[in-house]
């Protein structure tokens, strides 16, 4: 490059600099009169094409632009965007930006949001579910999947049927990250679209490379992959995803296998859960017209799947094999069909309805043979014989109920080589009745979270019992239904037992630090303390403490769950165990549950699921660690104490100078 041909250039912009090769640019920078350098670009989308692996491996695609970025040089954020409605920003904002884009006042009116279908399925954003599909490797590898292409061919016919009925000019965009998959849509949907001469209604079908720095009023992306182990390839790569989520103005609508986007681990599983908690989220079987497509493709792909066969039987004419071909065809594609068909209400409720004729007539049945002294009933049927007597039995014959009580105890007993030569049938059956009060009595120890609502319930709950006189430990069921729902719906009474002993340890512990010159309680805990000390406060009266002494001899000497109990994977109650007598345990549990429910309010994005499994983490954690987060949490407990009284100090005294007192 010479003057000659370059001129006198100053500066120099270079637009979509995240898309330029370092090499690339540097050829630019060579002008010899050059004095700035502006280099505009996002390397959160789309990076140069790279063919060769190892380049890519050696970052020859890296930009300038983003080397410049890794090495802290100063960028300036364009943080106000202007193109998408705030339903479609939201996403890519706070996964990929960081929260740190803008809105534009624009598209944050009213008269942006654009309904071009009917239905809540094509709103501003939506996830449409397609989980019939199948993907279809062809010969240049690249997947695709015709359900999807079903479903976008119908969306798209939609949309023009719109366009043209009602004069709205509209430009639709479908990306897809496979070219097998453009290419399905495309032979789909053949030239309908691109020879309309008044150019109302406009259709692009491109890649993601395609559609680099370009924008449509709907945007349809087809995800493709559908498989059942999570395996989505370079689709989650994350400056991919971007591009595609980023071209819409109006509406975007997502089609993809929520099972297999979800087990990916990917950026499109945090978009699936995303979707469900924004009420976006919508299957495409629940809208007739496009089952209705999906079906018709799922049985296109049977009529092409179904093989020929080339050989000839030697006693079948060609016309012959070619009529048992066809024959076999169909029946194949007719029992494909409806294994593959997806259901619909009506389907399952006729299901239903036939099934429920068929248990009746064989009950019916059976009872009439047993009437008749025969002795018809299976041994695994026992229990559904049970329920069916209860249903449909004109009287309780003893005769239906011997059967049943023989069926019972033939269930739970063991066959003949399986038994013990000194144990009877009967005796079996005492032993598995012993069992199964056993497992009763573990199940009714597994528990759901107590919320700090739960615990304000039953401490109100509890001074509201003891004012009409009577005490909870004459009658656990009586103070458990005067407590109301949720509390009397989902604990039991050994739950509250437990509870309000560890409610009374953990007054009792506060009130220690109280009475040594600390002031342990903080904010939302006081309304909560102050019942406490209603109940277990020294100036209270002898009944209280009579009470809680009562509840503790109930109790007995067995253990005491901590204030959390988790189920893990196999619905298995995990308790944090503690002796009443072993007050320091107990209060380190509550100290440390205490810390991670503030911990919980500060970060408000958690699932129910991963709170579980962190505190669960937590409460079963060493002596040696569980004393280390207890001493620094009372620690910060003490110090923000400090902090308060200082502060409210200070702010007397402020006040007593601002009125010049």
């Amino acid at each position: 490059m010479t003057t000659e041909r370059t001129g006198d250039i100053e500066l120099l912009v270079v637009d979509e600099a995240a898309q330029l090769k370092e090499s690339e640019s540097v050829v630019a920078l060579q002008l010899s009169c050059l004095r700035h350098a502006i280099l505009i670009g996002d390397e959160f989308q789309l990076p140069a094409m790279v063919h060769s692996d190892e380049c890519e491996k050696a970052k020859f695609g890296r930009s300038l632009f983003e080397r410049l970025a890794l090495l802290g040089h100063h960028k300036h954020l364009l943080d106000v965007q202007y193109r998408m409605h705030p339903s479609i920003s939201w996403f890519p904002n706070q996964e990929i930006y960081g929260g740190k884009i803008k809105d534009a006042e624009i598209v944050q009116e009213s008269t942006y949001q654009k309904k071009f279908l009917r239905g809540k399925m094509f709103g501003p954003f939506s996830f449409i579910n397609v989980g019939c599909g199948k993907e279809e490797f062809g010969d240049g590898h690249s997947p695709k999947n015709m359900a999807e292409v079903a479903v976008v061919s119908e969306i798209i016919s939609n949309l023009f049927k719109v366009s043209s009925k009602k004069g709205i000019k509209m430009s639709v965009g479908v990306i897809s990250p496979y070219k097998g998959q453009v290419r399905a849509i495309q032979e789909r949907i053949g030239d309908k679209y691109s020879c309309l001469s008044d150019k109302l209604f406009t259709l692009k079908v491109r890649s993601v490379d395609g559609f680099q720095g370009g924008e449509e009023d709907v945007i349809i992306i087809s995800t493709v992959r559908s498989n059942g182990n999570g395996k989505v390839g370079f689709l989650s790569n994350r400056q991919r995803t971007n591009v595609a989520l980023t071209r819409a103005r109006y509406c975007l609508w997502v089609i993809g296998n929520e099972t297999t986007l979800a087990l990916s681990g990917s950026i499109w599983a945090k978009l699936v859960m995303d979707s469900k908690r924004r009420k976006c989220f919508f299957d495409a079987k629940d809208n007739k017209k496009l089952r209705d497509a999906m079906n018709d493709a799922l049985l296109k792909v049977i009529t092409m799947s179904t093989p020929t066969s080339h050989s000839l039987s030697g006693q079948k004419s060609p016309r012959q094999y070619a009529l048992a071909e066809e024959e076999n065809t169909n029946k194949k594609m007719k029992k494909s069909a409806i294994k593959n068909r997806i259901w619909t209400d009506e389907d399952e409720l006729a299901l239903l309805k036939r099934k429920i004729r068929i248990l009746k007539e064989r009950f019916l049945t059976r009872m009439e043979k047993i009437n008749q002294g025969n002795d018809s009933i299976f041994s695994d049927a026992g229990e559904a014989f049970r329920y069916s007597n209860m249903i449909w039995s004109q009287n309780d014959s003893q005769v239906a109920n011997d059967e049943i009580n023989n069926v019972l105890i033939t269930m739970s007993t063991p066959t003949s080589h399986t038994l013990s030569g000194q144990e009877s049938p009967r005796q079996h059956a005492v032993v598995e009745e012993e069992n199964t009060k056993k497992m009763k009595k573990s199940a009714s120890s597994r528990k759901r979270i107590w919320t700090e609502e739960d615990e304000l319930a039953l401490l109100k709950g509890f001074v509201a019992y003891r004012a009409t006189g009577d005490l909870p430990n004459r009658d656990w069921d009586t103070f458990r239904r005067s407590l109301g729902d949720p509390i009397a719906a989902e604990f039991s009474n050994e739950q509250l037992r437990r509870k309000i002993r560890h409610l009374k340890g953990r007054f009792l512990s506060r009130m220690e630090k109280i009475n040594q010159g600390n002031e342990p309680i903080l904010g939302d805990a006081g309304e909560a303390f102050g019942y406490s000390n209603m109940i277990w406060g020294q100036n209270d009266s002898q009944v209280a403490d009579d009470e809680i002494n009562n509840v503790e001899e109930d109790a007995g000497d067995e253990e005491v769950a901590a204030n959390v109990e988790l189920l893990n994977e196999k619905n298995v109650a995990v308790e944090s165990d503690f002796e009443d007598s072993n007050a320091t345990d107990a209060d380190e549990l509550c100290a440390v549950r205490d810390a991670f429910e503030a911990l919980v309010m500060m970060s408000p994005d958690l699932y129910d699921d991963q709170k579980r499994m962190q505190l669960e983490r937590l409460m079963n954690l060493g002596a040696g660690e569980r004393k280390e987060l207890s001493d620094g949490w009372k620690a910060l407990l003490d110090e923000q104490v400090k902090f308060e009284m200082m502060k409210l100090s200070f702010f007397v005294n402020l006040g007593e100078k601002a009125t010049g007192k």
